[in-house]
Order: C-alpha cells, then sequence, then structure tokens
C-alpha cells in the first residue's frame, strides 16, 4: 500500500501526579533541555541528527508538559530499522540521558 511513514512517539513522566506549580516549571524546563543535548547527542547533534533525517523543530520534533506526565514527539518521513533504532535512542535519552551544562 500507502506512504512508507515513520511516526515515532513516546511519553516519559518527569511529575509526581499533583506537582507544586515550582515542580512543574523544571519538568517543563527540562523538556526544552533535553532538545540540547543528552548523553548521544551531545551539545548541539540533535538538531544536527534531525535536519539530517529532513526533521524540523516544532513540525517534526516537538514535546508538551502536564501536571501529569511529558510527551516528546518524534515524526519520521523515511522507514528503516537505523532510523527506529536512532530514534528510540533519542527518545531513551530525554528519558534518561539529558545532560546539563553549567553554563
Amino acid at each position: 500500500g500507502g506512504g512508507q511513514e515513520l511516526s515515532s512517539q513516546g511519553g516519559i513522566v518527569f511529575c509526581p501526579a499533583t506537582p507544586e506549580e515550582h515542580e512543574l516549571g523544571a519538568a517543563h524546563f527540562l523538556e526544552h533541555m533535553a532538545f540540547n543535548g543528552t548523553k548521544n547527542f551531545p551539545d548541539g547533534t540533535m538538531l544536527d541528527f534531525f535536519k539530517s533525517h529532513g526533521m524540523s523543530l516544532g513540525s517534526d520534533t516537538n514535546a508538551h508538559t502536564t501536571r501529569a506526565e511529558t510527551v516528546y514527539k518524534l515524526n519520521f518521513s523515511k522507514n528503516s530499522p537505523a532510523l527506529l533504532r536512532d530514534g528510540l535512542k533519542v527518545l531513551r535519552d530525554m528519558a534518561d540521558g539529558i545532560t546539563l551544562s553549567p553554563e
């Protein structure tokens, strides 16, 4: 059949069920920092990875934080085992491999 589109999405819970307002802010901050650098995608290389696969921030890569969860969404327009592996690596890093620089 149809087109060959791979959509990789993952949900990661950072907050307790009823966080205090300042805790929600920290989760939202980490949501943004996840796109800046992780264990396998150091400072700035994640954006290059996305661009190399024809992805742009916002339309193909996005995230949101609520009181219950932080969800990362990655939409790949190509379908391959290697891309699926790397997409899952990105999501895994966002779950437990965010690097925070002191600067």
